[in-house]
């Protein structure tokens, strides 16, 4: 039966007179239907619809939230065929951005095309980046632990019309053990960003990991494509890049800092000038400030782009300075 959340009363308590005559939803009314919900914490939740022409819209409603029909509190959608899979890689290919499961044991990967967002929050979780805010993932999270429940696993169930599918299996935290819950509809992005920030195991099914291969990329002559670089890989490089520049203004701050405490306010003003200039004509500085700008706000792509525009303009001047001593 599809269920949905109410604002207030417990299962059926909102429903009409005719919606009670309805054996449809007789079942929803009865005391131990209730005291499932209300054991687990879903006692806001009430059958949808209050006609019979909503029973025929259950089965296909259902598909996006079940509860849990084991009676031991295990997990029902847990199967044995079902294969273990561990986060490999988030990477560009070809502008589209995929994370590569790898199958557990083996050396296979299963690409899963996903979207710059997602992409860019499995990226800071991998590295954990901080955020002055909490994002959408982080706040799911944040919000399922408050109310007493956590993501126990994640499943990638079918993949129908070049878009897989997948469901996140919710439990709550008993003294001893985790009870399972409710199995939820979800994108597989965003299940994987869950099951990252909780830690929960991933599986793929037997039929989903036909698609698997051995190789993570390949170029149109078959050749595995070693120059991509991961989120994880540029903020590293770019890192490295930022640690050895030696900001020609930071000296220019010191004595700035010391004008102003010793009221010498005119050679301070000049030491402002001296740094506004470096800040609008040292085009290294430039390209230093936008990469840092960029590593701030997960923007990779562009933080790589400033990164090897960086490197030339660097060749560019170490050649120029070259030529000046050999003339010299």
């Amino acid at each position: 039966m599809a269920l949905r959340f109410s604002s207030k009363g417990a299962p059926g308590a909102l429903l009409s007179s005719s919606a009670r005559k309805n054996p449809v939803f007789v079942v929803a009314q009865s005391p131990r239907l209730n005291a499932r919900l209300t054991a687990a914490g879903l006692a806001g939740f009430q059958p949808s619809g209050g006609h019979a022409g909503h029973s025929r819209r259950s089965a296909r409603l259902d598909t996006s939230f079940r509860l849990n029909a084991a009676k031991d509190g295990s997990d029902p959608g847990a199967s044995k065929e079902d294969m273990e899979v561990k986060v490999d890689a988030v990477k560009m290919l070809h502008g589209s951005h995929v994370v590569y499961l790898k199958i557990v044991g083996t050396e296979l990967l299963l690409p899963v095309h996903i979207g710059e967002a997602e992409s860019n929050a499995i990226s800071r979780e991998l590295t954990k980046t901080k955020q002055t805010r909490p994002m959408t993932h982080d706040f799911a999270k944040t919000l399922l632990q408050a109310c007493g429940f956590r993501v126990t696993r994640i499943r990638i169930t079918d993949l129908v019309s070049s878009t897989y599918y997948s469901r996140v299996h919710i439990g709550r935290a008993n003294r001893n053990s985790v009870e399972f819950v409710a199995d939820v509809d979800a994108r597989p992005s965003d299940a994987i960003n869950l099951a990252l920030r909780f830690g929960a195991p991933m599986y793929i099914s037997k039929k989903v990991a036909e698609n698997a291969t051995a190789f993570p990329s390949e170029s149109a002559s078959g050749k595995l494509t070693e120059s991509l670089e991961t989120p994880a890989d540029i903020v590293r490089s770019v890192r490295t890049t930022l640690s050895s520049f030696e900001d020609p203004t930071v000296m220019f701050q010191l004595h700035k800092s010391l004008a102003i405490q010793q009221q010498r306010y005119e050679d301070a003003q000049l030491f402002q000038e001296r740094i506004f200039h470096e800040m609008t004509h040292n085009q290294l500085l430039r390209l230093v400030v936008a990469m840092e700008a960029a590593l701030t706000d997960s923007r990779y792509e562009e933080a790589a782009r400033l990164r090897d525009e960086y490197y030339q303009m660097q060749a560019m001047v170490n050649a120029g300075k070259k030529n000046k001593e050999a003339a010299l």
